[in-house]
């Protein structure tokens, strides 16, 4: 379960908001404006998905994409 204590520990993104399984994640703005998630620690089931998804706790991990396409018009 993440657990927000400094500010800059999160960039907002919503990730661990939209990946929680059990729906118990919501993004609550503070007095500057900046949304943060909260959590609802009576229906979290510590699953741990919302720290894996994180990018300001997995920031200096490097990925690979899996397979990149692209396209281009002509004419």
């Amino acid at each position: 379960m993440i657990d927000i204590i400094q500010k800059q520990d999160c960039c907002g993104c919503g990730a661990c908001v939209q990946i929680c399984p059990k729906g118990c994640m919501c993004m609550v703005e503070d007095t500057e404006g900046f949304l943060y998630p909260q959590v609802d620690k009576s229906v979290c089931v510590n699953c741990g998905l919302c720290e894996k998804v994180c990018p300001v706790i997995h920031q200096n991990k490097s990925r690979t994409p899996l397979k990149v396409y692209a396209a281009k018009k002509y004419g």
